[in-house]
């Protein structure tokens, strides 16, 4: 039997928690909180982040390294190392501690809490900077104090096992997964899809996943990403059509029925640009994307977006998800 949190995006646990069977759930803003004697068919579950297994303590974590692994020394910690990990003690864990402090105080924490971690459990428990088996997680709540979690390394995680080539811009693949299960009621099965930046595949992938179609291409102008991609979708064992070329100069016989897309950050562009890059963006659109056909954009650029919808009058907004607020990131679901 295994307690665990499930984190997610805030306000979309949900999609994590419909997809779970036989356990008991509890729904918050940023996760799902399950109580199972079956943890393998979590693991396949492709919109969570992180699983987490809540360490319980019989008093708050303070601001105080001796107090703080005094009260893991405890808590049920060892308990859940035993029964998660084969072998005997020693036991390998890295420390994290997720605060608002300043990053030399946190440090300086961080060093004090792992160096009595490892007097206090008689080295049973060892800090180690690599080949680690968990990360014992602190995370900082409003009154100051520390919510423990851990975190294995061990768990056989094979949902992402295809993607061996990743970019920094690339997007997390349970991002991608999320995104595409919220858009799957607009998705078809006999689409002929188009991603006109995609980078190393994900995207495609993940839209592969939650619905079948009928072709598949992915257009980037960088060529790493273009092999990452074709390699990342062969051991995906998908068949996805990639092209090394700018979307705006491509084209093709026939007109797609989707178009998907992690738009490009703005980078270093002026607001006059990034404003021309999307108009042009929507100009293309049209020549290449059916009519009746839908576009899903995902983007933090959504005042750029709203003004093409209000300017190009073939374009329809069908739906609206804010996914992360803070960073002003949006799926949007556009008919052409």
């Amino acid at each position: 039997a295994s307690e665990v949190v499930l984190t997610t995006d805030r306000g979309y646990a949900n999609i994590t928690a419909e997809q779970i069977r036989g356990a008991k759930v509890k729904i918050s803003q940023s996760g799902v909180k399950v109580q199972t004697k079956q943890l393998k068919p979590l693991l396949s579950i492709r919109t969570f982040r992180e699983i987490l297994f809540p360490i319980h303590s019989s008093e708050v974590l303070p601001k105080d390294a001796e107090k703080i692994a005094q009260a893991l020394y405890q808590s049920d910690l060892d308990t859940l190392l035993h029964e998660h990990l084969e072998g005997e003690a020693p036991y390998y864990f890295r420390l994290n501690i997720l605060s608002g402090k300043d990053i030399k105080e946190k440090n300086t924490l961080l060093k004090k809490v792992s160096a009595a971690l490892e007097n206090v459990s008689g080295h049973q428990w060892i800090n180690a900077k690599d080949h680690y088996e968990t990360e014992i997680r602190l995370i900082e709540n409003r009154q100051g104090e520390f919510v423990p979690y851990l975190k294995f390394y061990t768990l056989p995680m094979k949902r992402f096992s295809y993607r061996k080539n990743a970019l920094p811009v690339s997007i997390h693949p349970a991002q991608a997964a999320l995104l595409m299960r919220l858009a799957k009621p607009y998705l078809s099965e006999d689409a002929c899809v188009l991603d006109p930046f995609c980078g190393v595949g994900t995207m495609l992938i993940e839209r592969k996943r939650v619905c079948t179609a009928r072709a598949m291409y992915g257009v980037d102008t960088y060529g790493e990403a273009i092999l990452g991609a074709r390699e990342n979708t062969e051991l995906a064992g998908e068949n996805i059509h990639y092209i090394h070329r700018d979307f705006f100069d491509f084209t093709h016989r026939d007109r797609f029925d989707e178009l998907i897309a992690n738009m490009p950050a703005r980078g270093k562009k002026t607001k006059d640009e990034q404003d021309d890059f999307y108009w042009n963006f929507f100009e293309k659109a049209k020549t290449i994307v059916r009519r009746g056909g839908i576009m899903v954009l995902y983007t933090n650029e959504l005042g750029f977006v709203k003004k093409q919808l209000r300017l190009q009058e073939e374009f329809k907004l069908q739906k609206e998800y804010c996914i992360r607020e803070k960073e002003g990131y949006y799926l949007l679901i556009i008919e052409v």
